[in-house]
């Protein structure tokens, strides 16, 4: 179906004020993230008025957007700057963009890229979210915080020798990448076909396995849709890739990542740290899951009420997923996934056979 759309304005949105002129480090975590933007779409609802007035006129200013911008990028001022790569050349990059789109149902489509490098999950939606704010009237409550040096290797680097912190996915063959077509889906899963999920997970581990008492909605999805990719038969095998996503998340501390910290610094002296970046191959037979379900994606009020979808706005790479909360906060999950189109029909047939 052809969209017919229409573009208005294109600008380019400072910093209200004067903000530091000045180069900021990342860290060797921030260099191995994806060269890419994530993408962001956030949805929302012409607001209903009760005493039958015309729409609101005003709904979602173009005036309001912009100057809330321009006030978010005080404190944020690292999004209005560029991003420099050194090599042969000097390569800036945009780090953060917005688009509006006004819908002919009235409502407003909200679309953000920011640069993964500059910017994790928590970061970006603090970002969106005190934009939000002032967009109301309010201040910056929580101001960000520029320095990474908590995130610099130790001298000298000590990585743990027994943890395996980089695994390679090889690249397929480039014609067979091609020539395959994908389908983005979302599939709904609600609180109580999540806690089947956990009360079937009680059932399958070893009684004396105190550690494994509650697995988190997160282990027990990101394991439904592993065993459906890989054809796992379910009544048999149930349990038991839990065990080994809630391993991998427990081992998750302190040690683990200082020590993940440590081996990018090594790894850096040998080669350029990009060409380890995640996620650049995370296809068949493999999935790249990734949680958002505790990220505050509903708190963007602008003055005319909350969002009511928050997402992805696609998904580039085969074998990548995402959870996202429900925007009613009802305990329901949304799995947004991008599989080939015809492993796609097989896997939503069994994704809802509990």
């Amino acid at each position: 179906m052809a969209l017919n759309v229409s573009v208005l304005e294109s600008t380019v949105v400072r910093p209200a004020v004067e903000t530091p002129r000045q180069s900021l480090w990342i860290s060797n975590i921030d260099m191995v993230q994806p060269h890419t933007h994530t993408p962001l779409v956030y949805f929302y609802k012409q607001p209903n008025n009760n005493d039958g007035a015309d729409k609101d006129q005003n709904f979602f200013d173009k005036h309001v957007l912009k100057h809330s911008l321009s006030k978010a990028l005080v404190p944020f001022y690292p999004l209005a700057g560029r991003l420099k790569q050194k090599g042969t050349s000097m390569v800036s990059i945009s780090i953060a963009m917005q688009r509006i789109t006004y819908l002919k149902c009235g409502g407003v489509a909200l679309g953000l890229r920011l640069d993964h490098r500059v910017a994790d999950g928590l970061s970006a939606f603090h970002f969106i979210n005190t934009w939000s704010d002032m967009a109301r009237g309010l201040d910056c409550a929580i101001p960000p915080t520029m320095d990474r040096t908590i995130l610099r290797a130790r001298d000298p680097p000590r990585p743990l020798l027994d943890h395996n912190h980089h695994i390679e996915y090889p690249p397929r063959n480039q014609h067979e990448i091609n020539t395959e077509a994908t389908t983005v889906s979302i599939f709904r899963f609600t609180r109580e076909q999540i806690n089947v999920l956990k009360a079937m997970s009680t059932t399958t581990k070893e009684e004396d396995d105190d550690d494994m008492n509650n697995y988190t909605s997160f282990e027990v999805l990101a394991e439904r849709q592993q065993q459906l990719w890989q054809g796992i038969s379910y009544q048999n095998q149930y349990g038991m890739l839990q065990a080994v996503f809630h391993n991998a998340l427990v081992r998750m501390d302190d040690d683990y990542l200082r020590s993940s910290v440590d081996h990018l610094e090594l790894q850096q002296r040998r080669q350029d740290l990009s060409a380890l970046a995640h996620g650049t191959h995370v296809r068949f037979p493999n999935l790249g899951i990734n949680s958002w379900s505790i990220l505050p994606l509903y708190d963007s009020d602008f003055g005319w009420g909350r969002p009511i979808f928050v997402g992805g706005s696609g998904i580039r790479r085969e074998g990548k997923a995402y959870m996202v909360p429900s925007e009613t906060n009802d305990g329901s999950i949304l799995l947004s996934i991008s599989l080939q189109s015809q492993h796609m029909k097989s896997f939503s047939n069994l994704v809802y056979d509990i």
